[in-house]
């Protein structure tokens, strides 16, 4: 049975890394597109990875304040418009 050294976690460790950035970044384009070609959709939401944490904040706010407004509107039978 060979011996596990620390270079092989570091090399373990790494490939995980590597293909978990690669599915995360092709989740990225993939939403991106669903947004991009959903009409009512926002624009704000494409490219949230470069945005800020203040900027993923405030756009986080927007979304619970639309769902809130969303939530009181229901029994109303009015659409509230997307942020």
């Amino acid at each position: 049975m060979a011996k596990r050294t620390e270079s092989d976690d570091f090399l373990s460790l790494f490939i995980i890394q590597k293909s978990f950035m690669r599915f995360s970044a092709l989740l990225h384009v993939k939403v991106n597109e669903l947004v991009a070609s959903h009409e009512p959709a926002s624009n704000a939401v494409i490219g949230m990875a470069s945005k800020t944490d203040h900027e993923i904040m405030e756009l986080l706010d927007g979304y619970s304040q639309l769902a809130e407004k969303k939530k009181d509107e229901e029994g109303a039978g009015t659409d509230p418009k997307p942020v």
